[in-house]
């Protein structure tokens, strides 16, 4: 599916969980393109939870539940990212929204809900976690993969400030301390942000993330790519930090790009 305002183009990939495949503003591409692991490429949304799952369980209610393993020691990212999505209205020439059903590997009856809207100089983008019966706990975030360079201009410039971040085990996930920052490269969670996260390409384009989450995980470690990545909870949430949906209360969220050309 294509949207498009002035020279700014998205195209969402509906067979791929209505991940955002592509972002051309002008003759800059601002997405990793597609790749042959469908975790590594694109934007897409994580849901219904962000990151891995300490040994691909959770406990809720008094009964321990079993996720499939993407990865194999953990369940990673989700059941949407990769699941068929419906379109919801086929009228809009700016905006596109969908529905992705959680799918039979989620123990509970339930569907995202998102919208996509494009501007010339941003895009907003918006979720719903829903449970169609009973509830249950879940975390949701998104995974953009940005090119450490793009078709002109210098390489990424990140500017990222927090307070705190999650300390991670030997397992890599979170021991439940929350420590200062260290020096990147980073693939880490942080909470208290100081400012709005920003990717400059100088000479290019300037892009700023901003979200109505609290948590962020950067990974900066990829030589050709960047993630920023807002989250509802930290990584192992439906351990650590559940967020609970019932019926006519789903989790929500939003993320909102900004962009400003060279």
């Amino acid at each position: 599916m294509r949207l498009q305002a002035g020279d700014v183009v998205a195209e969402i990939d509906e067979d791929w969980g209505g991940r955002l495949a592509s972002l051309r503003v002008g003759d800059l591409s601002l997405i990793v393109p597609r790749r042959e692991d469908p975790l590594l490429w694109g934007a897409y949304v994580m849901a219904p939870w962000a990151g891995r799952i300490r040994n691909a369980e959770f406990q809720f209610e008094g009964q321990t539940h079993t996720l499939p393993r993407r990865l194999p020691e953990w369940a990673i990212h989700g059941t949407v990212l990769d699941r068929r999505a419906t379109r919801i209205d086929e009228s809009a020439a700016q905006s596109a929204r969908h529905t992705i059903p959680l799918g039979e590997e989620w123990p509970f009856a339930g569907h995202l809900e998102q919208e996509i809207t494009l501007r010339e100089d941003g895009l907003d983008w918006t979720l719903a976690v829903h449970t169609d019966d009973a509830p249950f706990p879940a975390s949701i975030g998104w995974h953009p993969w940005f090119p450490r360079r793009l078709a002109r201009g210098d390489e990424a410039l990140l500017e990222f400030r927090a307070g705190r971040v999650y300390e991670r085990g030997p397992d890599g996930l979170p021991t439940g301390a929350l420590v200062a920052p260290g020096p990147g490269p980073w693939d880490d969670c942080f909470i208290e942000l100081e400012g709005v996260p920003t990717i400059r390409w100088p000479s290019a384009l300037e892009l700023t993330l901003t979200s109505d989450v609290d948590h962020w995980v950067i990974y900066d470690e990829p030589e050709d790519a960047l993630c920023v990545e807002p989250w509802s909870g930290p990584p192992d949430a439906l351990n650590i930090a559940q967020r609970r949906v019932e019926l006519g209360a789903p989790l929500t969220a939003s993320f909102n790009m900004r962009w400003q050309r060279d």
